[in-house]
């Protein structure tokens, strides 16, 4: 069973083009915007998570781990995402899993 959200990427797949306007881009643009509070809150909840996980000492999910670090940029604080940004680039910070 496909979720609304699968529904949707699957027709954005057999038509991307940018430039052309279809109704598939315009629908799940407003179905993430609208979710967006729910969204920013189960990021929220798997950071902590996260955070947590090395605080006790146990190593967090992989799955778990690189969804949080790849919607950072969207839902972390903008100071810490510009932080990283800059220690990967200048130190090569977290290249290959470890940070």
């Amino acid at each position: 069973m496909k979720s609304l959200y699968d529904e949707l990427a699957e027709k954005l797949k057999q038509n991307q083009r940018l430039t052309k306007h279809n109704m598939a881009r315009a629908d799940l643009g407003l179905l993430l915007f609208n979710a967006g509070d729910a969204l920013r809150e189960l990021w929220a909840a798997a950071d902590a998570e996260v955070a947590d996980a090395r605080a006790q000492g146990r190593s967090p999910s992989l799955r778990l781990k690189a969804a949080v670090d790849a919607l950072r940029p969207i839902f972390g604080e903008r100071d810490n995402v510009l932080k990283r940004q800059t220690q990967h680039e200048i130190h090569g910070v977290g290249r290959g899993g470890e940070e």
